[in-house]
């Protein structure tokens, strides 16, 4: 990425990014920026649409484009994260454990999960405490966090071949199998219908 169009893509937004890279953005280094880190759940999706063979975009190389600066806006989004913790804006031991007991509850029964505000009482932290430590621990925010959790559920029932769509998708809480369908192929690229065929075959081709 060129110097000039990493500021045009920037403008005013460079106070979230690492100082080492802020200075790169302004000149005032010469060496270039590279960092290696996990991939967020967000950009694994976009990984995996760039990589899906089966999808319809048209034209195809506006559709790459479109998905290469997404994948550029999510990766700065996670170095700024990253900074934003480096700089002791951390969660004490206390407030992390609270945060983890929202995580259990909130998994803990798919098909009822409590809201925002009964996470709230039940740990004594208020939502934007609440908020901001999902972030800080998972990466993400509590409602991200669920629908994932619920995604990658759905996917390893599916990976057994022993249920059907529709079951798969009252076991993570949806009441709509459309809307679970179309949460599904949003998150994997695919509609679960073919996923689940695609997993009988490989189970039966095992056999």
């Amino acid at each position: 990425m060129t110097l000039s169009f990493f500021r045009k893509v920037v403008n005013r937004e460079h106070k979230i990014l690492p100082l080492e890279l802020q200075a790169v953005l302004k000149g005032d280094s010469q060496v270039e920026f590279t960092k290696f880190r996990p991939m967020t759940t967000d950009i694994q999706v976009v990984v995996y649409q760039i990589l899906n063979a089966s999808s319809n975009a048209f034209p195809w190389p506006l559709y790459l484009e479109g998905k290469s600066l997404e994948l550029l806006s999510l990766y700065l989004a996670a170095l700024g994260l990253d900074c934003r913790q480096s700089y002791g804006q951390l969660l004490n031991m206390a407030e992390k454990e609270k945060v983890s007991q929202a995580r259990t509850l909130l998994i803990n029964d798919l098909q009822t999960p409590p809201t925002l505000n009964r996470l709230c009482r039940k740990t004594g932290l208020n939502a934007a405490k609440l908020q901001a430590g999902f972030r800080q621990v998972y990466g993400k925010s509590v409602f991200d966090y669920f629908r994932e959790h619920r995604m990658q559920e759905a996917k390893r029932i599916l990976d057994k071949a022993e249920t059907n769509v529709s079951q798969t998708a009252w076991q993570v809480g949806y009441t709509n199998v459309s809307h679970f369908s179309e949460a599904f192929k949003k998150r994997f690229g695919i509609l679960p219908k073919h996923y689940l065929k695609n997993r009988v075959r490989d189970v039966q081709a095992a056999l």
